[in-house]
C-alpha cells in the first residue's frame, strides 16, 4: 500500500519547519538524508531524533525545506497532472467563424467553453469583418489571460471557405475540427467525436448527430429550451454511446472534425465557392477519393440554429447562390449533385420548432 501513496504530511512537516525521521518509506527514499533521516532499525531511529533535537544534524534549513513543500502543493501536482493529460490525447484546433450574429457568437462560444471537458483543444475565431459589434466582444476576449484561444480579425469577408482556411492554417493540430457560429456544443461532445476518429484510422471526417440539418444527421428531439437541450443531450448520447452512422452521402459542415493527414492530402476548403454552401459536399468527395470513410457519431449532439448567416439574404439572391455553386461542384466533380437525404423516419419538418429555441433558461 505504501508503494502507491505519496506522504503528503512530509510536504506539510517541511513547509511547518520541522525536523523529520521516518521508517524507510519507499517515496521518502529519493529525499534520504537531504530532507528526511530514514531508519527501520530501533536505536538507529532514536540517533536520528536526537541529532535534530539537539541541532546536530545536516538536513536541510527550515527555509529550504518549506520551500521545497510549497513546490509540491495542490496547485503544483495539478498543473503537473494536466500537463501529462494534455499530452496524453491528441491536439483539437476547433474553429468558429464568425459574421455578425452577435448574440450566437457568445453563445457559441461561451458553450464550448463551458462545456468542453476535452484536455487539449485550441479555439481559433476568426471573423469576416462584422459590422455589429461581434469585433468589439472579440476583442474583449482576445484581451483575456484565455490560453487556448486565438482571434484573427479580417479585414474583409473572406467567405466560408477562405475564412475557415485562415483559421486551418494558423494552428498546427492533430485534428481540425470546423465549428459554425450557430450551435451550442453539449457535454462530452469533442471527447466523443475524437474517440471515433482515433478508435478508427479509416476515418476521414466525423460529425455529431443534431436537431436541425438538412442530411442523415438530423434526429428527433423534444426539447424547447437550453436546460431541456441539456437533458434531451445527456440522455441521448448516453443511450447511442459508441454507436456511429457509417458512411453518410455528406457530412455538414457545422460541426465536422477532420484528420490532420486529410488537409494534407485534400488540401484547404475550395474557395471557388463564393460566400457559402456546397463545401462541404465538395469535400466528402475529396476524402473519400482520398481513401477515407464519413461516420456521424450518435454519441455527440450539437444544437443548431440552422442558416443564420443566410436569413438576412433574400429568396432570389440565396437560390442564385445556391444555383452557381451547384455548377461548380458538378463541373468540377463530374456528375450531378445528389439532394441530401434525412434518416428513415426523419423529414424536414421534424423539429420544426427547435431551431430557434429561447437562450434563456
Amino acid at each position: 500500500m505504501i508503494k502507491a501513496t505519496n506522504p503528503v504530511k512530509f510536504y506539510e512537516y517541511l513547509c511547518a519547519g520541522k525536523k523529520i525521521v521516518a521508517t524507510e518509506i519507499p517515496e521518502l527514499i529519493p529525499y534520504k538524508d537531504k530532507y528526511v533521516y530514514l531508519a527501520n532499525d530501533n536505536q538507529e531511529f532514536l540517533n536520528y531524533i536526537c541529532l535534530c533535537l539537539n541541532g546536530k544534524d545536516i538536513l536541510a534549513s527550515p527555509e529550504e525545506c518549506a520551500k521545497f513543500g510549497r513546490e509540491n502543493d495542490w496547485q503544483n501536482r495539478y498543473e503537473k497532472f494536466a500537463e501529462l493529460c494534455e499530452k496524453a490525447v491528441p491536439h483539437v484546433n476547433i474553429i468558429v467563424l464568425t459574421y455578425n450574429n452577435l448574440e450566437l457568437n457568445k453563445h457559441c462560444i461561451q458553450s464550448i467553453f463551458n462545456k468542453t471537458a476535452y484536455p487539449r483543444f485550441t479555439v481559433t475565431i476568426v471573423d469576416n469583418n462584422s459590422t455589429d459589434g461581434t469585433r468589439e466582444y472579440l476583442k474583449e476576449l482576445k484581451a483575456k489571460p484565455i490560453k487556448n484561444l486565438n482571434i484573427i480579425l479580417n479585414d474583409e469577408n473572406k467567405g466560408f471557405a477562405g475564412g475557415n482556411n485562415i483559421g486551418i492554417c494558423a494552428c498546427n493540430a492533430d485534428y481540425i475540427l470546423l465549428l459554425n457560429n450557430d450551435t451550442i456544443v453539449t457535454r462530452g461532445w469533442l471527447t466523443s467525436l475524437v474517440k471515433h476518429m482515433e478508435n478508427d484510422p479509416s476515418l476521414g471526417m466525423c460529425g455529431p448527430v443534431t436537431n436541425s440539418i438538412d442530411n442523415e444527421a438530423k434526429i428527433p428531439v423534444n426539447y424547447h429550451n437550453i436546460n431541456e437541450l441539456e437533458i434531451f443531450s445527456y440522455e441521448y448520447t448516453w443511450n447511442h454511446m459508441n454507436e456511429e452512422w457509417k458512411d453518410p452521402n455528406v457530412l455538414a459542415f457545422f460541426c465536422t472534425i477532420i484528420r490532420n493527414d486529410v488537409i494534407n492530402k485534400c488540401g484547404l476548403l475550395d474557395e471557388s465557392y463564393k460566400v457559402g454552401m456546397f463545401e462541404d459536399d465538395d469535400y466528402a468527395e475529396a476524402v473519400r477519393k482520398a481513401g477515407y470513410r464519413l461516420t456521424i457519431a450518435e454519441d455527440a449532439f450539437i444544437h443548431h440554429f440552422g442558416l443564420s448567416s443566410f436569413r438576412s439574404l433574400d429568396y432570389n439572391k440565396y437560390m442564385s447562390i445556391f444555383n452557381t455553386n451547384k455548377q461548380i461542384y458538378e463541373n468540377k466533380w463530374g456528375k450531378r449533385w445528389q439532394r441530401h437525404v434525412h434518416r428513415p423516419g426523419v423529414t424536414h419538418d421534424t423539429n420544426k420548432n427547435t431551431g430557434n429555441i429561447l437562450l434563456e433558461r
